[in-house]
């Protein structure tokens, strides 16, 4: 409505408005409709949309202008046009996030499938308790999953993961015989500090970490200690 009387007063100048789908004039006309798509009819729901306020200040030039010629319409609609590309570029970044989040959760979705199959596989082999079974739904699928999105599941970075899984699951059972117990007790401090190293690169808070390590490391006494129980009864 503001732009009626500057493109009557161009229409009067240059009849060719309207027979020129390229006319100046029209093109300002379809341009300014393309980046009005979507907007409310309540002005004051878009009255602070960045896009509604840049092209109400083009708007407001050409219809104060006391001589709106073919050059001034040249200029809005140079204007409109830019304001124009920045919207595209601001929708297909945000398009862009949008199939980005979608294949991340898809990607997480299927890499938690991965995991839990891997550590149910793991428990099924061991005798563990259930301090364990706790442990790794707690937190070491945590590590398995940052090492599954991010290396993969034919990464060495995925087989060394999956070889500590099971060696905490082999501690976690009790032995058989003293000598067994024994070797497992000499494994026991690098086991805990190569869980640790993957949990810190998992980003893991230290307090996470900290209390896991000590359960874990009380957990493993308390079954050792049963061992030897068991050996000297033997």
């Amino acid at each position: 409505a503001r732009l009626q009387p500057p493109v009557l007063q161009l229409v009067l100048e240059d009849l060719s408005f309207f027979e020129d789908a390229s006319h100046v004039g029209r093109r300002l006309i379809d341009q300014l409709c393309d980046l009005g798509v979507g907007w409310a009819s309540d002005l004051t729901r878009v009255e602070h949309n960045t896009t509604f306020q840049a092209v109400n200040t083009v708007i407001e030039e050409l219809a104060t202008n006391p001589q709106p010629d073919i050059d001034a319409f040249e200029a809005a609609l140079s204007k409109l046009q830019s304001i124009h590309q920045k919207r595209e570029k601001l929708a297909d970044r945000a398009e862009g996030r949008v199939v980005e989040l979608e294949v991340g959760r898809a990607k997480l979705k299927a890499a938690r499938k991965v995991v839990q199959d891997t550590l149910n596989d793991c428990l099924q082999r061991y005798r563990s308790p259930s301090e364990l079974r706790a442990f790794f739904v707690d937190i070491w699928s945590k590590v398995l999953t940052f090492v599954c999105l991010r290396q993969g599941t034919e990464s060495e970075g995925w087989a060394q993961t999956r070889a500590l899984s099971d060696e905490l699951a082999d501690q976690l059972t009790p032995a058989s015989t003293r000598q067994e117990a024994q070797l497992k007790t000499n494994r026991l401090p690098h086991l805990l500090e190569r869980l640790e190293a993957h949990m810190v690169e998992a980003g893991l808070t230290s307090s996470q970490i900290d209390q896991s390590v000590e359960r874990l490391y009380s957990d493993i006494e308390q079954i050792r200690r049963h061992d030897e129980g068991i050996s000297v009864i033997g």
